[in-house]
């Protein structure tokens, strides 16, 4: 069941098109099918990007259109507005953009002036989605608003590793720490949990003199529950439909994007995500990540997804999924 806040009865406008965006090469992506097809059915125009013509979305029998695009993600951001806006041309009608990935969502706030000749998308504060995608400004913003997550470490050299080794609590989780960085200078292949602290220094090796990760306590398992949120807020940042639930599996396992999930009906959890939104002042799709912790009673937010990318725990790689073993999600 939906968890619905506005009260409003709304209906599809079918006059108006959608555009799945998304950067980087990862064909195997649910959450723009999921979006095509239910979209589709409505009666909604849909257009997509895609890497080639053979993927999933590209092969939906309710896509108007795909625009073949192969990126990585990497690219020059004036580069990917201009190929965005070529696209825009194209469709040759105002079109809401639907970004599927936190590089998609930070690059359209961040050129919401440019795009908006174009598209129709929820406007924002541009320099929000960036910092709630980064995982150092999302544990900033959280203890800023009181909102409960791992404890987490941001170290800066090598040093500073070797410094948190003596210290931490094993075994601890290793993540990516920015977006559009985790693309061109990926630290781990996605969330990884190391074991020990010789595991840590062996891979710190990798990563450079400024390393890109945040280091986080580890929620075992075996004491927690994984918790997701998807929902859509106005312009006032208020709530006008929101979906909570239980994300059961993975793909890769334990590290990925959803592959089962169910709906439950979680007040509690609905209205912690309600008033971070409001205390945020963000306006758009969201996708939260959190695991509740059932040794102290609290939901710990892991991630926030400025962007319909269905509970993604995991980076993309080239053509699909990876992982590093052994890994898990937090």
């Amino acid at each position: 069941m939906a968890k619905r806040f506005s009260g409003v009865p709304f209906e599809a406008d079918r006059e108006v098109p959608g555009l799945i965006v998304k950067f980087g090469d990862y064909p195997l992506h649910h959450g723009g099918v999921g979006a095509i097809r239910s979209l589709g059915r409505l009666g909604v125009p849909m257009y997509a990007i895609t890497e080639d013509r053979y993927t999933p979305a590209a092969a939906s029998r309710y896509l108007e259109r795909a625009f073949v695009w192969p990126t990585t993600g990497t690219e020059e951001p004036g580069r990917l507005v201009e190929g965005l806006l070529r696209v825009g041309r194209r469709i040759g009608r105002p079109t809401v953009l639907i970004p599927t990935d936190e590089e998609a969502a930070v690059l359209i706030a961040e050129h919401q002036d440019v795009l908006g000749s174009r598209f129709l998308f929820p406007r924002v504060e541009p320099k929000l989605p960036r910092h709630l995608a980064s995982k150092q400004g999302l544990h900033e913003l959280c203890a800023e608003h009181g909102i409960p997550s791992p404890t987490a470490a941001f170290p800066q050299s090598y040093d500073d590793i070797v410094d948190f080794a003596e210290k931490a609590r094993f075994p601890i989780v290793a993540k990516n720490r920015e977006a559009f960085v985790r693309r061109s200078r990926p630290a781990v292949n996605g969330t990884t949990r190391i074991a020990t602290r010789e595991g840590l220094l062996t891979l710190a090796r990798d990563w450079g003199e400024r390393p890109g990760v945040i280091l986080q306590e580890y929620l075992p398992r075996e004491e927690a529950e994984d918790w997701i949120v998807h929902a859509y807020f106005d312009q006032d940042s208020t709530p006008l439909a929101m979906f909570t639930g239980v994300k059961v599996r993975s793909w890769p396992p334990h590290a990925g994007m959803t592959a089962n999930a169910y709906v439950v009906d979680n007040p509690e959890l609905a209205d912690i995500a309600a008033r971070f939104i409001k205390q945020l002042g963000f306006t758009g799709i969201i996708d939260l990540d959190l695991r509740f912790d059932r040794r102290d009673g609290q939901y710990k937010l892991l991630d926030f997804n400025p962007a319909w990318a269905p509970s993604s725990g995991s980076s993309r790689t080239s053509r699909g999924w990876t992982s590093s073993a052994p890994c898990t999600s937090t």
